[in-house]
C-alpha cells in the first residue's frame, strides 16, 4: 500500500497551542503527525503462520504478527487523537491516547520477552497470550489475554534500561512514568472525579457544581494540556522499541519474507 492513500488527518491545533508546543519541548505534536513515517517501515503483511510449532520460523512469524497488528491499530489509535484534538473533544482526547499507551506496554512486554533470551518453547508460552489472549466470551480457548497494567509495568522497565543505557550506568532509579502517565489517562476515562471535573468544576465558596458550556471544555484543550504532556511521548517510545526488537529479529523476520505494508 502507498504510504500517502493511508488516512493520516494531520493535527489542527489552535493558536495558543502551536504556541504552547513550540515553548514546551513536552508537547510532542510534531511526533504525533509524523507518527506513520516513524513506525510504519515495522509493520509487515502476509506473514506465513503456517508453519510448524518445531520450524524455527513459527515462533517469529508470531513475533512479527504481534508487532505489525500493534503498530497498525496504533495508527487508527491515532488518527482517533487527532480527531479529538481537531474537534476539541478534551474529554474524548483520553481514551485514544490511552491506548496508545497500552501500545508502549505490549511492545515493550515483547521487547522484554525477547532480551531474555528463552528456548523456543518457553517464548512460545509466554508470547501465546499476547497473540491469541482475549478476555470475557471472546476467550480463544483458555488462552486469556495479559493484564493491561502487567504490560505497563513493563514500559516502565523499558524506560528504566533506557536510563541506564543513557547514563552509562548499573543501576537507575526504578521508572514509574508509564503507570503514574496511564493513570493520568485513566481518570478521565472513567467516571471517576477527574472525569466530573472535566465537564463541570466544584465551586467550593458556595457549595455548589456547575457544569461547563462546550466552548469552555474545548478551551481545556490548551489551558489544561501542560499536565498531560507525557501521554504524548508514545510515538517516540514505540519507535525506539521497534528499533530493538528489529535489531533482534532482523535476520529471523527477513526469512520469513513478509511483505512490508507500505510499499
Amino acid at each position: 500500500m502507498n504510504i500517502k492513500k493511508f488516512p493520516n488527518p494531520k493535527l489542527n491545533l489552535p493558536k495558543d497551542l502551536k504556541k504552547k508546543a513550540k515553548e514546551d519541548p513536552a508537547l510532542f505534536f510534531k511526533y504525533v503527525d509524523n507518527y506513520i513515517n516513524l513506525v510504519g517501515k515495522y509493520i509487515y503483511t502476509d506473514i506465513n503462520l503456517d508453519y510448524q510449532p518445531v520450524d524455527d520460523n513459527h515462533i517469529h512469524a508470531w513475533i512479527q504478527r504481534i508487532v505489525s497488528a500493534n503498530l497498525l491499530r496504533s495508527l487508527y489509535i491515532r488518527n482517533e487523537f487527532v480527531e479529538t484534538i481537531n474537534t476539541r473533544n478534551f474529554v474524548g482526547m483520553f481514551l485514544p491516547l490511552k491506548a496508545w499507551f497500552e501500545i508502549v506496554g505490549v511492545l515493550a512486554s515483547i521487547l522484554d520477552l525477547l532480551e531474555k533470551k528463552l528456548s523456543k518453547e518457553d517464548l512460545r508460552e509466554k508470547l501465546e497470550p499476547y497473540c491469541l489472549g482475549n478476555r470475557g466470551i471472546t476467550k480463544i480457548g483458555e488462552v486469556e489475554s495479559i493484564n493491561v497494567l502487567t504490560m505497563i509495568n513493563k514500559a516502565n522497565r523499558y524506560l528504566e534500561k533506557m536510563q541506564k543505557e543513557v547514563q552509562n550506568k548499573d543501576k537507575a532509579s526504578p521508572e514509574t512514568f508509564f503507570t503514574s502517565f496511564y493513570d493520568t489517562a485513566s481518570n478521565p476515562s472513567h467516571p471517576s472525579f477527574d472525569s466530573m471535573e472535566m465537564v463541570g468544576f466544584l465551586d467550593e465558596e458556595s457549595g455548589t457544581w456547575r457544569a461547563e458550556l462546550p466552548d469552555n471544555i474545548k478551551e481545556k484543550i490548551v489551558t489544561s494540556i501542560d499536565g498531560y504532556g507525557g501521554l504524548l511521548m508514545s510515538p517516540l517510545f514505540i519507535e525506539n522499541i521497534c528499533q530493538k526488537i528489529f535489531l533482534i529479529e532482523k535476520d529471523k523476520f527477513f526469512k520469513l519474507k513478509s511483505k512490508k505494508y507500505f510499499d
